[in-house]
């Protein structure tokens, strides 16, 4: 189960920079401001970040202790 649950996250974790990944490309390529495009890109980060933390907490997780 642990490993199923890492796989997943791995694939939500790659996803999900993949898409940040383009949507900061697009954002760049389409947008004069640059008050928006500094806007748009620290929201990509943030979520990016977001995103790490959550898969890094699946990946490093503790297995569940026995008594």
């Amino acid at each position: 189960m642990r490993g199923a649950a890492r796989t997943l996250f791995g694939f939500f974790w790659a996803v999900s920079t993949a898409f940040l990944a383009y949507l900061a490309y697009i954002v760049i390529q389409a947008e004069h401001d640059p008050t928006v495009i500094w806007g748009w890109l620290t929201l990509c980060g943030l979520t990016f970040l977001g995103a790490t933390l959550l898969a890094s907490t699946a990946f490093l997780a503790a297995p569940p202790r026995r008594e």
